[in-house]
């Protein structure tokens, strides 16, 4: 009798490595994707989420103090670097919740425009806005090494899906040129 139990508990547990081998092979061995199907079988979770989150805070942030400013500048230049903002924040968050091919292109180009707000700041800025900034442009470099090294990210938006086409990097440097040019001017 002991021998049966043992046999049936053998083959339970070689059931159920099978099944999660299965589970692994079907989500990172795949040789084509969908967007369909990442967004069936993928969730956005833990650090990814954070940093959706952070986008969304800190476009609503740089809209507050687009309008903040511009009460006391009253100069219509600093509208384009908040809009350059909010345009990557939606395409960001529309490409990771539509599970799109260039959301971590989009998601770089925000985190991008955002180093280029801050450095143009720290360098019109005070000594302590100056060190504000430079923790930000820190904090704008580890979101995009988490992007190109995290594995949630890569369940997410696999490597072999990910796909640019020429017209996003057209409007990535629009967004860059007309946010640089503003802060120049």
């Amino acid at each position: 009798m002991k021998e049966i139990d043992e046999g049936i508990q053998n083959t339970n547990e070689t059931e159920n490595n099978a099944n999660t081998n299965q589970e692994e092979y079907s989500l990172y061995d795949i040789d084509e994707y969908s967007s369909e199907w990442l967004q069936e079988n993928t969730t956005i979770r833990g650090w990814l989420l954070l940093l959706l989150i952070t986008i969304v805070t800190t476009s609503v942030r740089t809209l507050f103090n687009t309008f903040t400013a511009f009460i006391f500048i009253e100069n219509a230049l600093i509208f384009i670097p908040t809009i350059a903002i909010l345009a990557f924040a939606a395409l960001t968050i529309w490409s990771f919740t539509s599970r799109k091919p260039s959301a971590i292109f989009y998601a770089r180009c925000f985190l991008i425009i955002a180093a280029i707000e801050n450095f143009a700041c720290m360098i019109s800025a005070n000594a302590s806005d100056a060190t504000s900034g430079m923790i930000k442009l820190v904090i704008v470099l580890v979101w995009i090494l988490f992007l190109q090294m995290s594995e949630v990210v890569e369940e997410v938006i696999p490597s072999s899906f990910r796909d640019v086409k020429p017209i996003e990097y057209i409007i990535a440097g629009v967004g860059f040129l007309a946010t640089i040019i503003a802060f120049i001017i």
